[in-house]
């Protein structure tokens, strides 16, 4: 089996193993497990895995065992459009709108100590169900991040850290002691 390529997407086996964890996997494959979200191309995932030591064959047997696949390429349609396009002199300049929201972000969050987790009653749960404004919402990341460096490789804290701040609204955010980039992407 080759290397994929594009979008890829966990199966509904790769969702159960997420969640349930019926397999053996190494925890360097199930971080690579994990990371495939349907929106990451399968070149962006590669180079990924081998951040956090997952080889790509790691990633081919994920394919193979069926935990994961490709999303279908789509057709030129108006979903293809940038949300927002516009030419300055002689160079486009394209941005696409991304949804951010504190919501998000904890939502996000959640699913993440979800999966790391699995049933354990942490108290870092608690502080997640309770945040609900953008400071409780970053006091809670701190604590998610030090269980993140616990359990898993820095390289995955950082993925988590990178995907959070993403979803975060654009514009200052706090300082956080002992987080090393707490600047949001504009």
């Amino acid at each position: 089996m080759q290397l994929p390529t594009g979008l890829m997407e966990k199966t509904e086996a790769g969702r159960r193993e997420v969640s349930a964890r019926p397999r053996t996997l190494t925890v360097r494959v199930r971080a690579l497990l994990i990371m495939v979200d349907g929106r990451t191309s399968a070149e962006e995932l590669l180079a990924r895995a081998a951040r956090i030591g997952a080889q790509a064959e790691d990633f081919i047997a994920l394919q193979r065992d069926g935990l994961i696949r490709p999303i279908a390429e789509p057709s030129n349609s108006i979903q293809d459009v940038p949300a927002c396009e516009m030419i300055v002199g002689h160079q486009k300049v394209v941005a696409i709108r991304k949804r951010r929201s504190v919501a998000l972000a904890r939502l996000y969050l959640i699913d993440v100590m979800e999966r790391m987790l699995g049933a354990s009653d942490h108290p870092v749960r608690r502080l997640l169900v309770g945040a609900t404004d953008e400071d409780s919402v970053e006091r809670a990341f701190v604590h998610c991040h030090a269980v993140i460096l616990e359990l898993a490789a820095p390289a995955m804290a950082a993925e988590v850290e990178a995907a959070f701040r993403d979803l975060m609204p654009t514009g200052q955010v706090p300082h956080i002691p002992g987080v090393a980039n707490a600047a949001c992407p504009i």
